[in-house]
């Protein structure tokens, strides 16, 4: 905050003399304007008093819980928790101006009313309904000097109001006898050949000076009907009376706070029950009253009049006077719907309403309310049957096509038996070409080197040396064409068994490759199984072993065959670096496949476990009583 210690003004005693001019000249520059910036800072902001608080009071006639309060105080709400003009602060006072109506019980409630209100600083007084109209006109004492707006004005009041104190500092908003004469009219049009009509009223201020509106509408409005007036008695025989009446005897209900005999009601509970009492049809003047029985037609929107006088206040407190607004009315506080139960209650054509009113609660056909289900389960039953003919469709040709693969199947099945059945077949063929053609042809060869070796000794010393390698080397040929013919076809498993087999070519595969092989078997000796089935197990572990030296680094391999009495167990471990087992099954070599294949042929399941750095294990199961594949026609089982 700026104060004048802040300022730092030089001391003029301690000025030299030539300063002192100097001086003189500081101050008229820098004070004068900071006074006047202090001068400014000191006067309220225009700004922040457009955001100061309003004080309002609203005066309704009748208590919180009735329809027609609860609906002129949203209006008025609605408007003021949407302006941004200013604050408004809302004091509600529930009157109920039609249960105390003792001149003492008034007085008492003004008194209350001013020790309330008298120093607090009130902007604007709300009055709602008749009652707290007059209620201030008796009271005029009460918030005086106050600005007040009023809604649910009867036109019929508003002379009064204007030539009393309150008129200079009033407007408002009103019922016209205008719109109660349209609404007589238009309710009138449905019944053209009523004989005579009834209007019903309570005896309090409010309800008389709205039933006095109605009367004169309907007395200009009768066209040679008699008009009945149920008002002037207790509930009980309005009640009585309206139930003597026919279907064709219009029933007008105004308003009823207080019957005859002094109690109090709430109007649209009344309402009901005069419904309830009567066959004849009833209308209501007010929008709180729709939906409870009455037929409809023109109604005064008692939310808009809230809205509306809501709005005047705040032009008011915006600084217009009451006088520049006065008393108005307009369409927005107007309203207009007919109930189609009552319509058709009645037997009244649509085309004797007034055009472009809208017809509310209409019970709709078992079309109209389920059409859209109707639609929607017609829709899904087509879309349905659609589906269930393309699955069956579709399922036949999944059946056929089903039943081609599996033909396709067998018959790849049975190829890839016949040509492993072949492949063995061409083998031992090759191996006999070998074995009895070749090797007889070698060892004729390697007799006559022999032939020639005594021949060199005994004369030709010169060629004792080159006859010695051609036989080596004829020798070495003929193990590796025995080896060979044993690669290609074991005549061993044929002669000798499976066992012997299994033996053999473990020693063989220890004895070229240097990898320890430890064959364990178990009841092999007794085996009797096909030859199918023998020869499978033997190839599995001939692959096995040529893919161990190729590939798994290994320095010892387990082969364990066990001859169970329904199965031939084999199951091979190396100790080598293993490899990854699922990606060799997506895409497997062609040794691992011709395993599988093998198994496969002769009804058995082949699995192989490894693991990076862990070894191999493959398992292979054979039942005896499986079916083999591709076998030969001279196989025995």
């Amino acid at each position: 905050m700026l104060t004048l210690k802040s300022l730092r003004v030089p001391s003029l005693h301690r000025m030299p003399l030539f300063g002192l001019a100097f001086g003189k000249l500081w101050l008229g520059a820098h004070f004068i304007p900071i006074l006047a910036f202090l001068f400014l800072c000191l006067q309220p902001l225009p700004a922040l008093s457009a955001f100061q608080e309003k004080r309002v009071v609203i005066l309704y006639s009748v208590p919180h819980d009735f329809p027609a309060t609860e609906l002129v105080e949203k209006g008025i709400r609605d408007v003021f928790n949407h302006n941004s003009s200013f604050t408004v602060q809302l004091f509600s006072e529930y009157l109920d101006l039609s249960r105390f109506r003792d001149e003492e019980q008034r007085k008492a409630l003004a008194g209350l009313l001013n020790e309330r209100y008298k120093g607090g600083g009130i902007d604007l007084v709300i009055l709602v309904d008749t009652p707290a109209i007059f209620f201030l006109l008796e009271h005029e004492a009460l918030l005086a000097g106050i600005p007040a707006v009023m809604c649910l004005v009867p036109e019929a009041i508003q002379e009064r109001i204007v030539q009393s104190r309150l008129g200079p500092r009033a407007c408002g908003v009103l019922i016209t006898q205008n719109f109660v004469n349209e609404y007589v009219r238009a309710s009138l049009a449905l019944f053209p050949h009523a004989k005579q009509v009834a209007m019903a009223a309570g005896a309090f201020e409010a309800d008389l000076v709205h039933a006095a509106m109605l009367r004169q509408a309907l007395e200009q409005a009768k066209g040679g009907r008699r008009v009945m007036d149920l008002g002037g008695v207790s509930l009980e025989e309005m009640e009585q009376q309206g139930s003597r009446l026919s279907r064709n005897t219009p029933i007008f209900f105004s308003t009823l706070f207080v019957d005859q005999a002094g109690r109090s009601y709430i109007p649209r509970r009344v309402l009901e029950e005069l419904i309830e009492s009567t066959s004849a049809p009833v209308f209501g003047l007010y929008e709180s009253y729709f939906g409870r029985g009455i037929l409809g037609g023109p109604m005064v929107a008692m939310q808009q009049h809230g809205r509306m006088a809501a709005l005047l206040a705040l032009s008011v407190l915006q600084g217009r006077t009451p006088a520049q607004l006065g008393f108005t009315s307009s369409r927005e506080v107007e309203t207009a719907a007919y109930d189609w139960r009552q319509l058709h209650r009645f037997q009244i054509r649509e085309n004797l309403l007034t055009p472009g009113v809208p017809v509310e609660f209409r019970q709709a056909t078992l079309w109209d309310q389920y059409k859209y289900v109707f639609i929607a389960v017609a829709v899904l039953m087509v879309l349905q049957s659609a589906l269930i003919l393309g699955l069956v469709f579709n399922l036949r040709l999944r059946k056929k096509g089903e039943k081609q693969l599996r033909e396709q199947q067998v018959e790849l099945e049975n190829l890839a038996g016949r040509l492993i059945a072949g492949r063995e077949e061409e083998m031992q063929r090759l191996s006999r070409a070998f074995h009895d053609d070749l090797m007889q042809r070698l060892a004729a060869v390697s007799i006559k080197a022999g032939t020639l070796e005594k021949q060199a000794v005994d004369g030709h010393a010169a060629m004792l040396e080159p006859i010695q390698g051609m036989k080596q080397q004829l020798t070495s040929l003929t193990e590796d064409i025995h080896a060979i013919s044993r690669e290609l076809h074991p005549s061993i498993l044929k002669d000798l068994g499976l066992e012997k087999a299994l033996q053999s070519l473990c020693a063989n595969f220890t004895e070229r490759t240097g990898v320890q092989v430890e064959l364990f078997n178990h009841g092999l000796t007794s085996t009797a199984a096909c030859q199918e089935k023998t020869l499978c197990i033997y190839r599995v572990v001939q692959e096995a072993l040529r893919n161990i030296g190729k590939h798994a680094q290994a320095g010892h391999v387990d082969v364990f065959v066990e001859n169970r009495p329904d199965k031939l167990v084999l199951t091979i471990e190396d100790d080598g670096t293993g490899f990854d087992a699922a990606a060799a099954t997506k895409s497997p070599g062609i040794g691992l496949a011709i395993m599988r294949e093998r198994a496969r042929l002769v009804g058995g399941t082949f699995t192989l476990h490894s693991e990076p750095g862990q070894g191999t294990v493959i398992d292979l199961t054979i039942p005896k009583n499986s079916t083999v594949y591709g076998k030969n026609q001279d196989s025995p089982c």
